[in-house]
């Protein structure tokens, strides 16, 4: 009778702790937009240059392996409303611009286990005029976002949380050094 019980706990055990742990969902696109940016944007001038932004190195799925994601499309979909706000540009996506930018998270990274949660994100960002090949500004930009053990008990999303927070100081730290090159 003690093992059976023992047994149970175990298993009760068990099924808490991965309710707890969830799934993580990669960050969403809207979550990693600056909040310098406006809900609705306002008159884009088309004479201004055009963009094209690719993104590499993301994890687009949700897994149960609890690590946090970013997902290239969706980070390159930030990138784009961050830089038509920001008005130096005019982003454009599925055709050349007169600039690329390409953006290449090298690095996301947390701790095993945490109440609050930190995110690390490390992304490469190459600006090159369209057809030269060579890049007019290289950068590798390093952020940190934590997300406290308030925000939300489940640890999936505290890490969802994070990385949504990381890629946003990212996005803004880069579209910031971007705009301000001065670019025609």
């Amino acid at each position: 009778m003690c093992r059976e019980s023992t047994w149970k706990r175990r298993i009760a055990a068990v099924v808490l702790g991965l309710a707890l742990a969830g799934c993580v969902s990669p960050a969403e696109p809207v979550a990693m937009i600056p909040s310098e940016v406006p809900d609705e944007l306002a008159f884009v001038d088309p004479s201004r240059p055009s963009l094209n932004v690719t993104t590499r190195g993301g994890d687009p799925g949700p897994t149960i392996d609890w690590r946090a994601r970013i997902s290239s499309e969706g980070f390159s979909d930030a990138v784009r409303t961050a830089i038509a706000a920001e008005g130096s540009f005019l982003p454009v996506e599925d055709e050349p611009g007169e600039y690329q930018l390409d953006i290449t998270i090298e690095q996301l990274d947390h701790p095993s286990w945490s109440l609050d949660t930190p995110v690390h994100m490390q992304a490469r960002w190459t600006l090159t005029r369209t057809g030269s090949g060579e890049p007019l500004w290289t950068r590798t930009i390093s952020t940190t976002h934590t997300a406290p053990f308030g925000d939300a008990i489940i640890r999936a999303k505290r890490l969802r949380l994070a990385a949504e927070g990381a890629a946003r100081a990212n996005i803004r730290d880069g579209v910031r050094e971007v705009s301000d090159l001065g670019l025609p």
